[in-house]
């Protein structure tokens, strides 16, 4: 009997988790995040019925606009076992800009989120992975196919506390481009990507020109 009420109680504070889409994702420092998928009601259910039928790709909500993320570095693991990614500078061009973000989506066969991080200027598009600046986020299943990032470092004072930190040793006319990385990660093998994003902050005063 004893046994039987743990049980019960297990399953239904499991049951109270699932209903109020409460996130999944425990950072443990600030490049390693672990991911779990929450099955059922995606928390933003009602924003993700706007990307059930776009295209397959990356997408990220702003208060205004879903904008595709059309470019992607890879990732490769040079001898000392340091994942690192490489970004082709031709495609700089083509990574969105915008001023704020809400949640991002999946919508890729083969390919799940695997982390969401912050970097500065074009060497942090280059740069080996414990250079990242982790967020912590959470993956939601908002939909056949879909799968949905949220994350409490989307919010602007967040973003900028991270930026601050990352930037606060950049000297006048660094690169202090604010990116957002999304990582994913196949299921057959093959390299990781991320796909970037570059977020409007204010420089840091220690950068900007004089």
């Amino acid at each position: 009997m004893m046994r039987e009420r743990r049980l019960l109680t297990v399953m239904t504070l499991v049951g109270v988790l699932l209903a109020v889409g409460a996130p999944m994702a425990q950072t443990v420092n600030r490049n390693v995040t672990l991911w779990a998928v929450v099955q059922g009601q995606a928390l933003g259910a009602p924003m993700a019925q706007t990307v059930n039928n776009v295209t397959p790709g990356i997408w990220v909500q702003t208060p205004t606009d879903l904008i595709e993320l059309p470019v992607f570095g890879e990732r490769h693991t040079v001898s000392r076992g340091f994942p690192t990614f490489y970004f082709l500078k031709e495609h700089e061009a083509r990574v969105p800009r915008v001023s704020a973000i809400q949640t991002m989506y999946v919508k890729m066969v083969g390919w799940v989120p695997s982390g969401v991080a912050l970097v500065v200027g074009r060497k942090g598009l280059n740069a080996p992975k414990d250079k990242f600046r982790g967020l912590n986020a959470g993956t939601y299943n908002a939909g056949p196919g879909l799968t949905e990032i949220r994350s409490p470092d989307f919010t602007p004072e967040a973003l900028q506390a991270a930026y601050a930190e990352l930037t606060k040793k950049a000297k006048p006319k660094d690169d202090v481009r604010a990116f957002l990385l999304l990582e994913v990660v196949s299921d057959k093998g093959l390299d990781g990507r991320y796909y970037p994003v570059q977020i409007e902050l204010p420089p840091p005063a220690s950068a900007q020109l004089r």
